[in-house]
């Protein structure tokens, strides 16, 4: 889609007077940032050639209406700071209520956010007491919810009980230091953990445990500093539903192993 914009031409008429005329010249092609850390199969490196399902959704939706998806790599805690900022346009993979985001209605899937072990520990999880001794890793602002989230908040100034990291690698810096015996556990999305285990070649070392709590779902939030907001939701939220009719979303979905979640 051509946005025309409005420029002034110099106009030399008789007697030396310098008149401005405006003129209509068509902008560039409207462009949509979106930017988060790799949280595959959801979003993954921005140099793949499977970008990630939610960033091949974004861009199957948006570019018949005449726009480019610039998809970035951000670490996530500056992600979600450019987003309220209005400096993009929207971040991958946000859980719901973030404040200074507008949410549109139609998900990119759920998120469980579960426990990574080492595949030797017996450890399971019968509730906080049972973290008690333990040192775990997580990336920097994950909104984990219920009493495990209360845990996480309430010892995130304690490296010795929660380890935070952050950066386009966190995920991925956290696996290798639970196999170095650096954490205990890992907390992240269920499906983030398995495809870091299998794409690291740890799949054998490590093992899930489950934390309890359900699947929620998870969005590409809009910044709503922006004014194009209200637009880009409306055409998000049709173009999903004809994504899913059509079965286009299927056959996307399909290239990461991943079925549709409703």
């Amino acid at each position: 889609m051509h946005l025309l914009s409005k420029c002034w031409a110099v106009s030399l008429v008789m007697g030396g007077i310098v008149v401005l005329l405006p003129v209509e010249v068509a902008a560039e092609t409207a462009t949509i940032i979106l930017g988060g850390d790799p949280y595959c199969p959801v979003n993954c490196e921005a140099e793949s050639s499977h970008q990630g399902f939610a960033v091949d959704m974004a861009r199957a939706v948006f570019k018949p209406k005449g726009y480019t998806v610039d998809y970035q790599i951000i670490p996530w805690t500056r992600a979600v700071a450019q987003g309220a900022a209005g400096e993009i346009n929207g971040i991958v993979g946000a859980s719901p209520g973030k404040p200074d985001y507008s949410y549109p209605k139609q998900s990119v899937g759920t998120e469980k956010f579960v426990f990574m072990a080492r595949a030797s520990d017996p450890f399971t999880y019968a509730g906080i007491a049972s973290l008690q001794g333990k040192r775990v890793g997580i990336v920097k602002d994950y909104e984990v919810s219920g009493p495990l989230g209360q845990f996480v908040k309430d010892n995130q100034n304690n490296p010795a009980v929660i380890d935070t990291v952050s950066g386009a690698q966190a995920g991925e810096l956290n696996l290798k230091k639970l196999v170095g015996n650096r954490l205990d556990l890992v907390i992240d999305n269920e499906s983030t953990l398995l495809y870091l285990a299998k794409t690291l070649g740890l799949g054998h070392d490590l093992k899930v445990v489950d934390a309890g709590g359900e699947p929620s779902p998870i969005y590409i939030a809009f910044s709503s500093a922006r004014s194009e907001t209200p637009t880009l939701i409306r055409i998000w939220d049709e173009g999903v539903s004809e994504l899913r009719a059509s079965g286009e979303l299927a056959k996307i979905l399909d290239a990461y192993g991943i079925r549709d979640w409703q």
